[in-house]
């Protein structure tokens, strides 16, 4: 696996409820993931999310949004992403 090859990855963001906040579980799906393909979940903070989707996958602040606000609703997001397999590493949406 070359680490500095951008792939496209699919993200599915679910929301997790707990007594304080949402959490948001994380699977990927690509085609250098076969170990995990579409099987790890990752639950983060929502702010952790929302900077991760920023950063390093480009999103502007305004699909971010809403994003978060379909999160924070109850409902899953469903999104392709061109990244390197490394962003999502260091994203904490797989492990490395």
């Amino acid at each position: 696996m070359n680490c500095d090859t951008i792939m496209t990855y699919r993200i599915q963001l679910d929301p997790v409820w707990t007594a304080s906040h949402v959490d948001v579980g994380v699977r990927v799906d690509g085609p250098d993931l076969p170990g995990i393909k579409g099987n790890y979940i990752a639950t983060i903070f929502m702010d952790r999310v929302v900077h991760s989707l920023s950063e390093p996958f480009g999103l502007d602040k305004e699909k971010v949004d809403r994003i978060r606000e379909q999160l924070e609703a109850g409902s899953p997001v469903h999104m392709e992403v061109q990244a390197m397999h490394t962003q999502l590493v260091q994203a904490n949406f797989i492990q490395g």
